[in-house]
């Protein structure tokens, strides 16, 4: 899936998403550029590693650097449940301190 979105700000202003690509299958690649106000581009990848449909999505994602390596990991784990005849969404996402990079944060 490829798409464009907006986070915050509307039209006057905050962060867009010109390049959002997911590709929702196991071992499917996630590509993501936010780009500021400012014009700075922040990129992002990531990885699908379990798609149960209609039940889970198990995928790790984090920032790029400037020679495009992941800076860190964050895995996410997203669960879709019936609870009285809606869905009900939970997100869990974790980041192991041992995967960081000493100048990500």
């Amino acid at each position: 899936m490829k798409s464009n979105s907006r986070i915050g700000g509307g039209q006057r202003g905050g962060f867009i998403n010109p390049i959002c690509e997911w590709n929702a299958q196991n071992n499917g690649k996630i590509y993501i550029e936010m780009k500021a106000p400012d014009g700075t581009i922040y990129p992002m990848d990531g990885v699908f590693t379990e798609v149960v449909k209609n039940e889970k999505l198990v995928f790790t994602c984090g920032a790029l650097d400037a020679k495009g390596e992941r800076l860190f990991d964050i895995l996410n784990t997203i669960t879709f449940s019936e609870e009285n005849g809606k869905t009900k969404i939970s997100c869990i996402s974790s980041y192991p301190i041992s995967n960081r990079k000493a100048n990500a944060i």
